[in-house]
């Protein structure tokens, strides 16, 4: 447990291993073929393998792709943390006139978001997640994590020199819910975490500023192709 507790909340987000984003790229293009390919069948999509940096022994992360599936609607992607799989649900998602492209920049900040719990430390001491049902959704330290290294991603693909000064403003006013337009998605999060867990946001603002500002740094978004 005191593992845990050096780990938690720290004031950077979950640490990914270098290629990691290049295998995240390349789950999500598989899902993509999976859901042109009109499959009507749970199809397994290969596994994340990485060295964990948390000094834990990092298994392979399986990767599931899934049809509709009504009972799960809502769900774009999900972490089972007992199998410890990731599970994608392309054809939930929202985009209007989908392409390939499209549907690569809709679903991979939700894997993203799942990979981020499959690494997390917290989820390897044994059976930490049950029970934890009961936690309001968005007050989880887990959800906090996935979020801000979700939101770290989204970020890195929208920030450039055009925009920079708007982020700065924005991680430093007190009017937190006018999020730029870009980080949209993660309105209802902030909302929560403001009313119910003001420490989340501070803890968010520095772990942006770590990430983008510090040093006078701030990252250059990556063209995918």
């Amino acid at each position: 447990m005191n593992w845990y507790r050096k780990t938690k909340l720290a004031t950077n987000s979950i640490k990914f291993p270098d290629d990691m984003e290049e295998q995240i790229d390349a789950a999500s293009r598989s899902v993509v073929d999976y859901y042109f390919s009109n499959s009507q069948e749970v199809i397994y999509q290969g596994s994340f393998t990485y060295v964990n940096p948390y000094g834990k022994k990092g298994k392979p992360i399986p990767i599931l792709a899934h049809p509709y599936t009504p009972d799960r609607s809502l769900e774009i992607a999900s972490f089972n943390p007992q199998y410890r799989n990731i599970n994608v649900f392309p054809y939930h998602h929202t985009v209007e006139d989908v392409s390939s492209e499209k549907l690569f920049n809709y679903l991979k900040p939700f894997i993203y978001h799942e990979v981020a719990h499959a690494i997390d430390p917290k989820y390897f001491i044994p059976d930490w997640w049950r029970g934890r049902e009961n936690i309001p959704y968005y007050e989880k330290e887990e959800e906090f994590d996935a979020y801000s290294k979700q939101m770290e991603f989204v970020i890195q693909s929208n920030l450039n020199e055009n925009n920079i000064k708007e982020f700065k403003k924005w991680i430093t006013s007190p009017l937190v819910l006018l999020v730029p337009p870009y980080l949209s998605y993660f309105q209802n999060a902030i909302a929560e975490w403001s009313k119910y867990k003001p420490e989340y946001i501070k803890l968010l603002r520095q772990r942006l500023y770590n990430a983008f500002i510090k040093d006078n740094k701030y990252a250059v978004p990556k063209t995918h192709t």
